[in-house]
């Protein structure tokens, strides 16, 4: 009798473990959520481990000794309009650690090496079409609008 109770009792629990287990694959196909290209970006800044250093979905948090700002930059929080003039600016931040202007740049590059933290660069593991989803999503999480015309770029400067 115990013996029936215990298979029941087992039986159940796996029931409930291999559920919780399909559930995201299951809600996916029948709500059928969307699949953006920010979607894939955020999936993909999780797994390349872009929240260890810029915290919990980019919130930011993370110290980081030695840098200028002590700590890593959000994604969110219009953060970004630190860092980010361009969306060619996003894309060699995520390709090269940093835009050409800021590598090339001494006192930058002296910055950047008395951080404990650096930006790695992702040139020749991401896709262009990864690239495109990451910049996609790092222009959500943040909230803010590049204006890839000179004209109106000038005038935000």
């Amino acid at each position: 009798m115990r013996s029936g109770r215990f298979v029941w009792l087992l039986g159940l629990v796996a029931a409930v473990e291999t559920g919780w287990l399909v559930y995201p694959t299951v809600r996916r196909v029948v709500l059928g959520i969307e699949e953006t290209s920010a979607t894939r970006g955020h999936r993909l800044a999780a797994g390349l481990g872009c929240f260890t250093c810029h915290g919990p979905e980019g919130g930011g948090g993370t110290k980081n000794p030695g840098s200028q700002e002590g700590e890593v930059p959000a994604f969110t929080e219009q953060t970004q309009m630190m860092y980010v003039k361009t969306t060619d600016d996003l894309r060699e931040y995520i390709l090269d650690g940093a835009p050409k202007r800021r590598r090339e740049d001494a006192d930058y590059r002296a910055r950047i090496e008395a951080a404990a933290l650096r930006m790695p660069a992702y040139r020749g593991l991401v896709s262009a079409g990864e690239v495109e989803d990451l910049v996609a999503y790092l222009r959500a999480t943040s909230g803010q609008l590049l204006h890839e015309d000179a004209q109106v770029a000038r005038g935000g400067e």
